[in-house]
């Protein structure tokens, strides 16, 4: 099969009919994994996805110089899921989105250490808040059932999908009959792969695997042409196993010499920590004024969380604030209790798998338990209730 005919294939971006729509167990168990080679991820797949070492082949050798502090392997890694061969049926991403859909979870374990590397290479690149579109035509009417006004549903496929609107709206994505259905989504976590892509002209999107959306409209319009507006939420429990980025930086070469290794262990945690604050900042910046701040999986350090308070909690006045999974201790629960005190604004605060003990949940109790907040009523495990309409995650 000639490289030819990977042209002009875009399937990947109207797989959605394949989305069962209901809840399912958490993708996890792929981060113990090494990051390691492109080729030795996809070792395990050998007997799953047909000439898969050929199209890895491709990819690495079109990834020579890559983008974003990526790594060639990382870069590669996105590019192969973005390579459709004929039948398409064999190519990476749909076989990858058909396991990642299955109940049994156990079918993912031969994909852990390519998902590792993928979702590595994803957390490198900033996350994007815009509107993006897919399309799918000859959609089955059960299919629209499943999509009705104000329902909240997660896909759990890796999702592609474009910036512009009027991509969609050409014969060779939705011609001009039959039953067709244009998704409109509001992103707040998509990853912008347009510079890593194997075809670098689509403007691609990519929503992560486990995105949970609601369904705001639905338009059936003339000539059989259903329009459906989805907001991409954020879920109060972890069905993404987020990646360890915190111990590792775009690129990082093995050392070949003991001085090597010596001036690595010394420089890297500067690096590291400068890195880290550098995303922060840039997720913080992103965030709007009285709206919800997204700040999940990151370490954040004392100072980070100071940052955290004074910008998104003071300056911005966020009305929801996620933290799941920073590696916050009781300690910066303290940090967060002491800003809650004066801060009127903040209606809910996630703190789920966050090891702020028995201390800090009582630091964020006390700090509520006022003349203005004089009710902690516990709803459910790791719920609370706070006086003045503050729910606490944790």
């Amino acid at each position: 099969m000639s490289v030819d005919t990977l042209q002009n294939t875009t399937h990947r971006f109207s797989d959605v009919a394949g989305e069962p729509c209901i809840m399912l167990a958490p993708i996890e168990g792929f981060n113990i994994k090494p990051l390691v080679t492109l080729e030795e991820a996809t070792e395990p797949l050998y007997n799953i996805v047909p000439r898969v070492g050929t199209y890895v082949y491709i990819v690495k050798e079109r990834a020579k110089n890559p983008v974003d502090d990526l790594s060639v392997d990382e870069s590669a890694s996105i590019a192969l899921y973005t390579m459709e061969w004929e039948p398409y049926t064999e190519s990476l991403y749909y076989i990858l989105n058909q396991t990642l859909r299955n109940e049994d979870r156990k079918s993912l374990k031969q994909w852990f250490l390519y998902l590792k590397l993928i979702f590595t290479a994803l957390s490198r690149l900033p996350s994007v808040n815009v509107t993006v579109y897919r399309g799918v035509k000859d959609i089955i009417e059960s299919e629209h059932e499943k999509y009705k006004v104000g329902k909240r549903l997660v896909w759990w496929g890796f999702s592609s999908c474009s910036a512009i609107r009027d991509v969609f709206e050409t014969d060779h994505f939705l011609e001009q009959s039959g039953i067709r259905t244009l998704f409109i989504i509001d992103s707040i976590r998509g990853k912008d792969i347009r510079n890593h892509s194997y075809f670098r002209k689509e403007n691609e999107i990519i929503l992560l695997p486990a995105t949970q959306v609601e369904v705001i409209r639905y338009e059936q319009q003339e000539n059989n042409l259903h329009v459906i507006h989805l907001e991409e939420i954020e879920s109060p429990y972890v069905l993404l196993e987020p990646v360890s980025s915190e111990k590792e930086i775009p690129d990082v070469k093995k050392p070949s010499t003991w001085t090597s290794k010596v001036r690595t262990a010394i420089i890297f945690p500067t690096i590291i920590a400068r890195y880290r604050t550098a995303q922060l900042n840039e997720c913080i910046q992103r965030c709007k004024p009285q709206a919800a701040a997204y700040l999940n999986g990151r370490r954040l350090s004392k100072s980070d969380l100071e940052t955290v308070v004074q910008q998104v909690m003071i300056d911005k006045q966020c009305q929801a604030l996620f933290l799941r999974e920073s590696k916050i201790t009781a300690e910066g629960a303290y940090i967060i209790s002491e800003a809650l005190r004066e801060n009127y604004s903040l209606e809910r605060l996630f703190l789920n798998h966050n090891k702020i003990g028995d201390d800090g949940t009582k630091y964020l109790a006390r700090a509520l338990s006022g003349d203005n907040n004089s009710t902690l009523n516990p709803l459910s495990p790791g719920v609370l209730y706070i006086g003045r309409s503050l729910n606490i995650y944790k």
